[in-house]
């Protein structure tokens, strides 16, 4: 279930600030990127006389298509990729194999979250072990030119991969124009770690692919990065009081109580907060302030200290926040900034199994009116009340696991 709201968290390096009167330039902006460079294209020709060693997979190259087909080895040490690559490429090819075994079916994940491709099962090859090294090779047969665009398909907490295609190293996302020819392809996966069970991407997998671009598709690129850099400096650059004294408001649209925060479209069709004093507001929150942990008032931690719940509140103003967002507690509500409540649905039973919420029976409706009763009642009467969320991002991947679909 998606939020009612959505929290803006940012992150910012303080500096010494130009002078007032001077336009601010991109050096002075410390988090801001350089400005974007054409993407460059990587030439790869095909080894000369090179003859797939026996016992290689040979693979069609085809466009949006993961590789599948795989010599592998287990609890590689650094540098093998390199030394493979680099022995593919010369005579006696087949000595670089030794050790190497096919990527048994087994190994391979038909359809995966969240890309819903097929991918390499990296915990299994590595026995379940944390960062945990797994060598690959394979030939790739290419017969014509192409243009493409390399994905690993990497997905999982800290998995990493290298990949080498005819002895050049490839990053991953990068542009490589192929020559036609046999392409020996070696790669190195990092298993990754193991990460809490709510996330719902828990596999550590690999799906690596060619995808087809043409001249016209970097280009495009390229210049959409480059608005999108030019927009970000834009706006860094930007008067926001001015910006926002300009805004103005279609009154038929405008919803809420005046004196309160409210919902409304300006005149150009944007819809805007409007605060109580009735100007446009540009909502910049943090979120989870509270005592520590995720939760908020669910983790039972005693409240922020008074003192300290004043200076946190003035440190986050001089870094540019105006608000508070989910699981912020209660220590911080009508304290000169605006503020968020999060409901959390999902933590009303009856649950069907493990946490997810029968919602057709009566008994959960009931649970819920009586949780928003409590929570909104005394939010009724505070100006600085911003509105509330639902829930947070609310997956089903749990469901699955405790088969409750």
């Amino acid at each position: 279930m998606r939020s009612a709201l959505h929290t803006l968290t940012l992150f910012l390096v303080l500096t010494s600030a130009p002078a007032a009167d001077a336009p601010r330039q991109p050096a002075d902006i410390p988090w801001l990127l350089p400005r974007p460079k054409p993407p460059e294209i990587v030439e790869i020709k095909a080894p000369e006389e090179f003859k797939p060693p026996d016992g290689i997979p040979v693979v069609e190259l085809a466009s949006d298509r993961v590789v599948t087909e795989w010599l592998f080895a287990g609890r590689i040490k650094g540098g093998w990729g390199e030394r493979t690559a680099t022995a593919l490429g010369q005579d006696g090819a087949g000595n670089a194999l030794k050790g190497l075994r096919p990527l048994e079916p087994a190994a391979v994940l038909r359809e995966t979250y969240p890309e819903f491709r097929p991918a390499i099962d990296l915990r299994r090859l590595s026995n379940g072990r944390d960062n945990t090294w797994t060598g690959f090779c394979t030939v790739v047969r290419n017969d014509k030119p192409r243009l493409l665009r390399v994905s690993f398909g990497l997905c999982g907490s800290a998995v990493d991969a290298r990949m080498w295609i005819s002895g050049q190293p490839v990053a991953r996302d990068e542009f490589v124009r192929v020559a036609p020819g046999h392409h020996p392809v070696v790669m190195e996966a990092c298993s990754g770690r193991r990460v809490s069970h709510w996330l719902g991407w828990r596999g550590r997998n690999m799906g690596p692919l060619f995808l087809s671009v043409s001249e016209n598709d970097i280009r495009a690129l390229h210049e959409w990065e480059l608005s999108r850099w030019q927009a970000t400096l834009n706006g860094a650059t930007a008067d926001d009081a001015k910006l926002l004294e300009s805004v103005k408001f279609d009154p038929k649209t405008i919803r809420g109580k005046a004196g309160f925060f409210r919902v409304g479209k300006s005149v150009n069709g944007k819809w805007w907060f409007i605060d109580p004093d009735g100007k446009a507001f540009y909502y910049r929150g943090v979120c989870s302030v509270n005592s520590g942990g995720m939760g908020g008032r669910r983790t039972g931690r005693p409240p922020v200290p008074k003192e300290k719940v004043t200076d946190w509140i003035a440190a986050m103003k001089s870094w540019g926040f105006n608000g508070l967002g989910s699981w912020t507690t209660k220590e911080f509500f009508d304290k000169g900034i605006a503020y968020c409540e999060i409901i959390e649905t999902f933590y009303e039973q009856p649950w069907l199994k493990h946490k997810f919420p029968d919602v057709f029976d009566p008994a959960w409706a009931r649970a819920l009116d009586v949780k928003c009763k409590t929570l909104c009642t005394p939010r009724r009467d505070s100006k600085l009340f911003l509105g509330y969320f639902l829930d947070n991002e609310r997956g089903f991947m749990s469901s699955l696991r405790y088969g409750e679909t």
